[in-house]
């Protein structure tokens, strides 16, 4: 993904540190704690589970989950971002 933007970083970040890193840990839309709107919050889940960064977790009802996948955990520790 050559376009990340700060508020993908944001997200991975949230997943990453808070341990939603599976299907059975996964949060919801509304657990993601960064400052975006649902809607653009939305949209940047969707760019980020194109591009195998996040994944769906298990669905809460008829609500989606979302958790970072191991594509998602490696680019997240890369050096050039870490610093």
């Amino acid at each position: 993904m050559n376009n990340i933007t700060l508020a993908d970083w944001a997200i991975l970040h949230f997943l990453y540190t808070d341990g939603y890193d599976s299907r059975l840990r996964a949060a919801k839309l509304a657990d993601i704690d960064v400052d975006k709107k649902p809607d653009s919050l939305y949209r940047r889940l969707k760019t980020l589970c194109n591009a195998g960064y996040v994944s769906t977790g298990m669905s809460d009802g008829r609500l989606h989950t979302y958790y970072i996948t191991p594509r998602g955990i490696e680019f997240y520790n890369e050096e050039d971002f870490r610093e």
